[in-house]
């Protein structure tokens, strides 16, 4: 008792001796936090104004490390929208493909409820003979590489680009189910990219960030679609379909977008539980360029059918992999069981893997035209 009593003695005298240098020292404190409040307000609050500190910074220093924080954590809110908001920004018009009108009719039902929950979007059909005339017609320096692709399913990716390109609105893989309307996404965001889940990027590519190209949202003549048309040629004699012109392509195109404008100091990241916004500047105000929203939106269904035994295989002993393998592995094993539709998704993939298929076991499947499939929707099929 008495150690105490003269412990705490001796503390309070020496409170009391330096009263003026404590108060001085409250006084700093203040100042300082209303200092960075006030810094806070005039950026407009976004935390990642200090990542431009450096000229040199990577994007992979500083864009994917906020995505892997964002993308992949639980969300409570909807996607945000303006309240304000009277026209959108991203057209209302859903494009889907396939290589003639006769669609395979375990498709059907995916089909119906894209145009179903939007009713009121105008619906363009691609076929190979469309496609390739839209490409010869828009975009003619396209055309040697269109009919060099030794794939077709590479150049339906590349179709995806070019459409978006040209028209804008939403281009959707005819094994995407719809949940519910995309009105509200329109609003706010120029271009909408989600991403694929951890279990994909992590565990497939041992990649950060695997953005997927079967559900994609944009306004016409985005800069990130020029972009990925230009990047074509680079890749057209890639032998992995998916760096050639797929979700590879598209992340690896889309790291280089952002990473220029990063070092050149005209996008800003901001990030929130709900995904990853890149600001492009536009005159003195930032405006929204791209979102990357988070897996629970659109895409939270991973590809069991194809890679659960290969999930399974990686995530039976990760004592020695990065922490990126076993984050992915935790939201595997986690999950696995219980992955449930979250409330606020608007879509989910159902990773049929047409592409995958042989000529032989394609030619056996029963199909439909799409126009019967839709024939209560006014379509354009090209």
């Amino acid at each position: 008792m008495r150690h105490i009593t003269w412990s705490t003695s001796v503390f309070i005298m020496l409170v009391l001796r330096k009263r003026t240098v404590v108060l001085l020292g409250f006084i700093f404190v203040v100042s300082s936090v209303t200092v960075l409040r006030l810094t806070g307000l005039h950026t407009g609050g976004y935390q990642t104004e200090q990542m431009f500190a450096q000229k040199t910074q990577s994007v992979s220093e500083i864009i994917l490390p906020v995505i892997l924080q964002t993308t992949y954590s639980a969300v409570a809110e909807d996607l945000r929208a303006p309240a304000d908001a009277r026209n959108p920004l991203i057209p209302h018009i859903i494009h889907q493909t396939f290589e003639t009108v006769m669609i395979p009719s375990e498709l059907e039902s995916y089909i119906r409820t894209v145009v179903n929950m939007n009713a009121n979007w105008t619906y363009y059909f691609w076929t190979d003979v469309s496609a390739r005339n839209l490409v010869k017609e828009r975009h003619p320096n396209l055309l040697d590489i269109w009919d060099k692709y030794k794939r077709n399913i590479m150049r339906a990716d590349a179709l995806r680009y070019v459409v978006l390109y040209e028209f804008g609105g939403a281009y959707l893989d005819l094994d995407v189910e719809a949940y519910r309307s995309f009105n509200r996404i329109t609003y706010k965001y120029g271009c909408i990219i989600p991403p694929e889940p951890i279990e994909h990027s992590a565990l497939l590519y041992n990649m950060t960030l695997l953005l997927n190209n079967a559900i994609m949202f944009c306004r016409a003549k985005h800069p990130i679609m020029k972009a990925l048309m230009n990047g074509l040629e680079g890749s057209m004699n890639h032998k992995n379909i998916l760096f050639a012109t797929g979700p590879i392509f598209l992340t690896n195109m889309f790291n280089s977008y952002v990473n220029e404008r990063i070092l050149n100091k005209s996008v800003i990241i901001n990030n929130d539980s709900s995904g990853t916004t890149v600001f492009h500047v536009s005159g003195e105000a930032y405006i929204v360029d791209i979102y990357i929203p988070n897996v629970a939106f659109f895409n939270d269904e991973i590809d069991y059918t194809l890679q659960n035994k290969g999930f399974q295989q990686t995530c039976k002993n990760v004592s020695d992999s990065s922490n990126l393998v076993r984050q992915a592995c935790g939201h595997f094993l986690n999950r696995e069981m219980k992955r449930q539709m979250n409330f606020l998704a608007f879509t989910g993939h159902k990773w049929i893997h047409l592409w995958l298929r042989s000529k032989a076991d394609n030619q056996k499947t029963s199909k439909k035209n799409i126009s019967e499939i839709l024939a209560e929707k006014t379509i354009t099929i090209f």
